[in-house]
């Protein structure tokens, strides 16, 4: 079997490549380190190979890979057969790198590829072809105990979205999860969050104002002033505590009443144009004469997950109580409910208030974080017409 160097012809002239045919310029043939060789594969197709850079090591190298092409071709072995051995080791960094390259946060893809790393070795999947939704099942099943459904469909998104990768680079043939749904997660509620009610609302921010205590950092600090004005953008926007880190003074328009988030710092990924109150306003140019940098909240607090921590200490030197009779919690997420609620207490309608808290779906608007009391419903009862 034969083997040779690759030849490239260059044109050099006064030491620089230049273009075939500059005048001046003096022909150069270059020959490949590597030898190559040409297999018949085990499909009939003919392949180009590189090989050693030495000859004779090349030709036993080509000699002893053209035997394994010919030994599959007898035992019918497939393309398709040698991808779905692609180890898992190596399929799995490719499709992080892929979710990165979407634009996804780097907490997602952290997120998603340690969920996929623990269930993966948790189904002893080595390669792609020991994929397999039975033993994906038993183990979210086995592991049911210790976690919600909530949690379980995570792990079901995140394999299933792995699985239609592999198949989008024909890694795999048939996808082996397509018959795995998510499971009805309303029926296991781990935490059930409700709205703060006017009063909880009021005596939080107004005893937190007066309180002494202070919180701080390596890079950040927030004073009784600044969680103040945290706790009220929260509840005047709905914005997420990830969101509110990212806030500089530049990303508020008073005079127009409009808070723009970048599509990169929203959860969604979507840009977020929010209308502003007059009064939040007022509130907000007051707070931003005391900041010494354009961001309003620097640090790395988010990470840290300090707001929640924060708002439930602050919780107690109000006497607010975390979880009500029914069951109910509130935490720093309980302030965007509070404010899609507040929304429909004031009637706004549905579509808007989707739009306002920038949902996909107008049900998540409706049943999940519209959190409205008996009172409400009464004032509701009473506009009926009497008969």
């Amino acid at each position: 079997m034969k083997v040779w160097r690759k030849q490239t012809v260059r044109y050099i002239k006064d030491g620089k490549r230049v273009p075939k045919g500059t005048r001046g310029a003096q022909r150069k043939t270059e020959h490949s380190k590597r030898f190559y060789g040409t297999l018949r594969t085990a499909s009939g197709k003919r392949k180009q190979t590189p090989l050693t850079e030495d000859e004779k090591t090349s030709q036993r190298l080509l000699v002893k890979l053209q035997g394994d092409e010919d030994r599959k071709a007898i035992l019918g072995v497939t393309e398709e057969d040698e991808r779905a051995q692609t180890p898992i080791s190596k399929a799995l960094p490719e499709y992080i790198a892929y979710l990165t390259m979407k634009g996804n946060t780097a907490e997602y893809v952290k997120t998603c590829n340690q969920r996929l790393t623990k269930l993966l070795k948790a189904v002893k999947a080595k390669t792609i072809s020991d994929l397999d939704s039975g033993k994906v099942l038993k183990t979210l099943n086995d592991w049911r105990k210790g976690i919600s459904l909530e949690t379980i469909n995570h792990y079901i998104r995140a394999v299933k979205g792995f699985a239609k990768w592999l198949r989008r680079e024909r890694l795999l043939k048939d996808d082996p999860f397509v018959g795995l749904k998510t499971f009805n997660s309303k029926v296991d509620k781990r935490r059930n969050r409700r709205a703060f009610t006017d009063d909880e609302l009021k005596r939080l921010l107004s005893d937190t104002q007066v309180s002494s205590k202070r919180y701080r950092g390596n890079d950040w600090q927030f004073l009784p002033v600044d969680r103040v004005m945290l706790y009220r953008i929260a509840a005047n926007t709905g914005l997420r505590a990830k969101e509110i880190s990212s806030l500089t003074v530049s990303n508020f328009e008073l005079e127009r009443r409009i808070l723009t988030v970048a599509a990169s710092n929203t959860k969604n990924r979507q840009q977020a144009v929010l209308p502003l109150s007059q009064t939040f306003c007022e509130t907000l140019a007051e707070y931003f004469k005391r900041l010494k940098t354009d961001r309003l909240f620097p640090g790395s607090w988010n990470k840290r997950r300090m707001a929640g921590k924060m708002l439930k200490r602050d919780m107690v030197r109000a006497g607010i109580c975390a979880k009500d009779a029914q069951g109910r919690t509130l935490d720093f997420h309980s302030l965007r409910y509070t404010f899609v609620s507040n929304l429909a207490k004031g009637k706004v309608h549905p579509s808007q208030a989707q739009k306002l808290a920038r949902h996909s779906d107008i049900n998540l608007t409706m049943s999940v974080y519209t959190d409205l009391s008996v009172d409400d419903l009464r004032d509701a009862i009473d506009t009926l017409p009497t008969l």
